[in-house]
């Protein structure tokens, strides 16, 4: 039986972590709209800016945490789009290099912008300290789920 807070029942973590990620995704990709792009195409596009202006396909099913197939549709919709360009990498034949376009580096500016703008507005009345500690606690989060993920794994 929940705990009730007020007479209302009492959200789990999980769930609201949950809740957030939805509205930063609905809220994202409002905002990509005009930019032709949605959250999940512009979060290839950063990760391969980070990377230096290239990434491999594998890098980025890696860094998405996403099956093979996805990620092919992923980067066949931006190739369409105009913003990035593909090519085997030398290295391994099997793999693909993903490069962003000028129109993805111009676009990045913009949505960098609005990207900062929105989390800012998010954190607002949250103080610098009550963010860092936040920031700590989804990280320690996180790394317990990838060691349940490993447990179940191992279980196999």
């Amino acid at each position: 039986m929940p705990k009730e807070t007020q007479g209302k029942p009492r959200k789990r973590i999980g769930f609201l972590i949950k809740l957030v990620n939805d509205k930063l995704k609905a809220g994202a990709d409002a905002d990509l709209m005009g930019h032709d792009l949605t959250f999940t195409q512009s979060r290839v596009l950063r990760i391969i800016k980070n990377n230096g202006g290239e990434a491999t396909q594998k890098q980025i099913e890696d860094f998405l945490e996403v099956a093979h197939p996805t990620v092919v549709g992923i980067i066949a919709r931006l190739k369409d789009k105009g913003f990035i360009e593909c090519r085997v990498s030398p290295q391994d034949k099997r793999n693909r290099v993903i490069s962003t376009t000028a129109k993805a580096d111009e676009t990045m500016d913009s949505m960098c912008r609005f990207i900062d703008r929105n989390e800012s507005k998010m954190l607002k009345g949250i103080s610098k300290e009550r963010e860092e500690e936040l920031e700590r606690t989804l990280l320690q989060i996180l790394g317990n789920l990838d060691d349940m993920k490993e447990e179940r794994k191992n279980e196999q």
